[in-house]
């Protein structure tokens, strides 16, 4: 049925009304701003808005919070959440509490006092660097990895618990700090990991590693050119980034089979190594320098590419490679495998479930041709980030989510289908974009998942939709028509929040329910026929 009084109305103060500051956050409740996670049951605190400095004072999160009815449970703290808090003084986390992302306190000056519960397993890159005023922490033994920077230049930090379950520390975690400053010169160990090798090593040095350690940090043995001859025991599973790069005194080294990690660029720079155990083709483009003593069971060699044992991590691949085949097996991608590779120009990602690193390709831009697999179920942040000269891409049907950056700085990429499968999609996962079709059937979106993908004058939702989520089309301010199917039920919060060119709207049907803000400063939509489905209409929906 049609209401243009109504609309008329709507449209009056439409006009009246400046565009809403953008959030960041999907609800808030007593304070605390909230994102929902993709598993709809759980969510993640996050900041207010791209102004952070949300929070002051002393806060306590709940370990679960209701909204608008349903429980969730508080499983981590999100990246950025207490950013810039300069007022923050104490907080206390609930045991519901796994991990702290990145950058989560960085800058919290006044943060004297956190507590960090017993459920936590991982600490993100920079969580807490420049918390001036944290003067002790308790790392509990549930925490497995700490981040890179995680408390760099926490000026006041003296004593800090690491527990041996802790079996990754990364770069710099806790540099510029009393607590690691007040350690002699010589190797630093923190838990059961070799953290670095503090001041300067005197020429024709021999070290052995202590038995028990289980990880060499990155940059652990950076530029330690007096290094001659290093034994590293058969407790170690992981060598860090760049652990020890430009090392030019080694000579030897024996790697155990039990290492299964080895970290990009790990032995670049060790000009003093004269052996090899692996054909010459693999010196170079593995960028350990010659003279490693490979383990017999740590790692494989497939055309010419380096896995480990069982295949689940790449680490390197040959410098002249044209083509790649990531199998279905890979879980996780080095930071340098495809360090110098610029005459790569295919890649064929099979990868069912994978991390890579930010800017894993950032040597391989001559890529024009990105094949992804049947068998992909998750697209990983960063995939195909800045991949310049790839100007298509299929998305399989199997694919549940899209990661943050997923594709973001492909300049040539300007179309994408969404399939029906996905059901999550990361903020930033696309730029450049000029149409969507949009099929997925139930799916929740980062807000600014296109917020760098202006352009889009074609958005095209399927008709096996069921549901439209909050922020999908927010802000695309060269959309002028959208058709909601028939299929659709719900439209949600800010869908179509700052379409400003949007003139014709079609919505179907099976609209139960619209959300609040989800056609606001649509400036430009001066009638619409609202179905007699429609039971309810948030607030400032028009």
């Amino acid at each position: 049925m049609k209401h243009p009084p109504i609309l008329r109305l709507l449209a009056t103060l439409l006009l009246a009304l400046t565009a809403a500051t953008a959030t960041a956050y999907d609800f808030e409740v007593d304070g605390i701003y909230y994102n929902k996670n993709s598993d709809g049951t759980s969510v993640s605190v996050t900041y207010k808005s791209s102004n952070y400095n949300s929070y002051s004072g002393s806060v306590t999160i709940p370990s679960q919070v209701i909204y608008n009815g349903t429980t969730y449970s508080v499983t981590s703290i999100g990246y950025y959440a207490f950013y810039g808090c300069t007022g923050l003084t104490s907080v206390t986390i609930p045991n519901s509490v796994t991990s702290i992302g990145n950058s989560a306190f960085n800058h919290c000056w006044d943060l004297t006092s956190v507590t960090i519960p017993n459920s936590v397993t991982s600490i993100g890159e920079s969580a807490f660097s420049s918390c001036s005023g944290l003067t002790s922490v308790n790392i509990p033994n549930s925490v497995t990895s700490i981040g890179d920077y995680a408390f760099r230049f926490c000026s006041a930090l003296t004593s800090v618990t690491i527990p041996n379950s802790v079996t990754s520390i990364g770069r710099w975690a806790f540099n510029d700090t009393p607590f690691y400053d007040n350690k002699p010169d010589g190797i630093v160990y923190l838990g059961k990991v070799l953290y670095t090798y503090k001041g300067t090593m005197p020429e024709n040095t021999t070290i052995d590693i202590k038995e028990g350690t289980v990880s060499i940090s990155p940059h652990a043995f950076y530029g330690c050119s007096g290094l001659t001859t290093v034994t590293i025991p058969n407790s170690v599973t992981e060598i860090g980034v760049l652990a020890f790069r430009d090392c030019t005194g080694l000579t030897s080294v024996a790697i155990p089979n039990s290492v299964t990690e080895i970290g990009g660029l790990a032995f670049d720079g060790c000009t003093g190594l004269i052996k090899s155990a692996y054909p010459d083709h693999l010196n170079n483009p593995f960028h350990y320098g010659k003279g490693i003593a490979y383990p017999s069971g740590g790692l494989i060699e497939e055309d010419r590419t380096i896995y480990n044992a069982n295949k689940t991590s790449l680490y390197f691949v040959p410098i002249d490679a044209t083509s790649l085949t990531i199998p279905n097996t890979v879980t996780s991608i080095g930071n340098y495998a495809l360090y110098k590779c610029d005459n790569l120009t295919s890649v064929n990602y099979n990868a069912k479930n994978c991390s890579v690193s930010q800017g894993w390709l950032s040597e391989a831009k001559s890529i024009t041709k990105f094949e992804i697999g049947s068998s992909v179920v998750t697209i990983p942040d960063y995939l195909c980030s800045d991949l310049n000269n790839l100007t298509s891409v299929t998305i399989p049907n199997t694919v549940s989510s899209i990661g943050y950056k997923a594709f973001y700085g492909c300049s040539g990429l300007t179309s994408v289908t969404i399939p029906n499968s996905v059901t999550a999609i990361g903020s930033y996962a696309f730029s450049n974009l000029t149409s969507v079709t949009y099929n997925a059937k139930n799916c929740s979106v980062s807000q600014g998942w296109l917020s760098d993908s202006k352009s889009i004058s074609s958005f095209v939702i399927g008709s096996g939709v069921e549901t439209i989520p909050d922020y999908l089309c927010s802000g695309l301010s060269n959309l002028t028509s959208v058709s909601i199917p028939n299929t659709v039920t719900s439209i949600g919060k800010s869908a179509f929040n700052g379409c400003t060119g949007l003139s014709s709207a079609v919505i179907g049907s099976s609209v139960s329910s619209i959300g609040e803000y989800a056609f606001y400063n649509c400036r430009a939509l001066s009638s619409i026929n609202i179905p007699n489905s429609v039971s309810t209409i948030g607030s400032n929906a028009f």
